[in-house]
């Protein structure tokens, strides 16, 4: 079975990245270059499983010019969503 392929715009700023198609965004992570830090990550329900979350971690890691650590409160679906992308879940506050 072939990965569903989506047409989505990147865009990136200083602190956040976000993936958007004409109709909504797709998903966001905001994070913090200082501390290598990701403050948080959300994608829309509907496009969720489909690898956007990995493709936001990424794009943001690329930004920032290092691995990125989720920030506390980390969600039941955070702590899975890293584990599955097998980074530790230890995190600064």
């Amino acid at each position: 079975m072939q990965p569903e392929l989506l047409d989505f715009d990147v865009n990136i700023y200083p602190d956040c990245v976000v993936f958007k198609n004409q109709n909504t965004t797709l998903g966001l992570a905001h994070f913090s270059k200082n501390d290598c830090t990701l403050n948080y990550i959300f994608v829309h329900p509907f496009f969720r499983r489909k690898g956007l979350g990995r493709q936001l971690l990424r794009k943001s890691e690329e930004v920032c010019g290092a691995k990125l650590v989720p920030v506390d409160p980390l969600s039941p679906s955070g702590q899975k969503f890293f584990q599955a992308a097998d980074r530790v879940v230890s995190r600064r506050v």
